[in-house]
């Protein structure tokens, strides 16, 4: 009987593993619905982040067409633009000091750089960084590449642009983490004088980690569509995946508000995006 007994109990400890086996992620973490679905809070990082690369990117994309493409004014007084030409290369800095309000309303500190090689052909590559940069109170490091269009097939501007950067959220200790592959056509607004009507999309495809050990990756469904005047996506979709599960965030159907809505196998949430 006491053989018997040690069996059974034997046999309920094996088949408890591997329960918790099944019921285990990769990382460790318990496979349970509720563990695969994003929080508010995670959810609200992300699409964030999506704001605050390409208002990042705004500004890299601006530096050149003020220094290469345009004489119009698209900086403020408060910002110091400092052009060096060496070996061959052209180096820009746009310093925002302590804090510079743009016309969008964000408000930008620190120093964004550029660098490329002047050519009159149809496409220039341009690297870029950002330096003691932050927007908005969150900190922004990192940079990357990009491949000016000054005609694409449609005739209009693209830069299409592969960057990883860090970005230190704001009256938080989380660190988001950003790999992208995009492409930003300038679809409206070319060649005028006023920033405020220029109209972009954006595609492509990238991961978002943030140091709390959660991740997902990215790709648009319908071109984000940004505005000069907004500081937020004004509409379009973005699919994020993770482990084989899917949640599509929407950004809206062209108002220029905080506002938008995470949609997941079973629900959706609204998200309130903040600076």
């Amino acid at each position: 009987m006491k053989t018997t007994k040690a069996m059974n109990q034997l046999v309920l400890g094996l088949l408890l593993v591997l329960a918790l086996s099944a019921c285990s992620s990769d990382d460790g973490a318990v496979n349970t619905p509720d563990a695969q679905d994003m929080s508010q809070e995670e959810a609200t990082l992300l699409a964030k982040s999506e704001s605050i690369e390409a208002t990042s990117f705004d500004m890299v994309e601006q530096l050149y067409i003020s220094v290469e493409e345009s004489e119009a004014k698209m900086f403020p007084d408060c910002a110091t633009i400092t052009t060096v030409y060496e070996g061959g290369q052209r180096s820009v800095t746009l310093d925002f000091g302590d804090g510079c309000t743009l016309a969008s309303g964000d408000v930008a500190a620190g120093i964004v750089l550029i660098s490329f090689v002047p050519d009159p052909g149809v496409s220039r590559t341009i690297t870029f960084s950002f330096q003691d940069f932050s927007l908005n109170d969150n900190g922004i490091s990192g940079g990357g590449e990009l491949i000016r269009v000054r005609e694409n097939e449609n005739g209009n501007p693209q830069s299409n642009y592969n960057s990883g950067i860090s970005i230190d959220v704001a009256n938080s200790e989380i660190v988001i983490e950003r790999e992208v592959d995009h492409q930003r056509e300038w679809v409206a607004g070319v060649g005028t004088i006023s920033w405020a009507d220029n109209v972009f999309e954006v595609t492509g495809s990238g991961s978002t980690t943030l140091s709390t050990g959660f991740s997902r990756s990215h790709e648009t469904l319908n071109p984000l569509v940004r505005l000069g005047n907004c500081r937020f996506f004004v509409s379009g979709e973005v699919a994020l995946t993770r482990n084989d599960q899917e949640a599509v965030l929407d950004f809206g159907a062209g108002d220029c508000d905080n506002k938008a809505v995470l949609t997941y196998e079973g629900g959706s949430m609204e998200i309130t995006l903040t600076k």
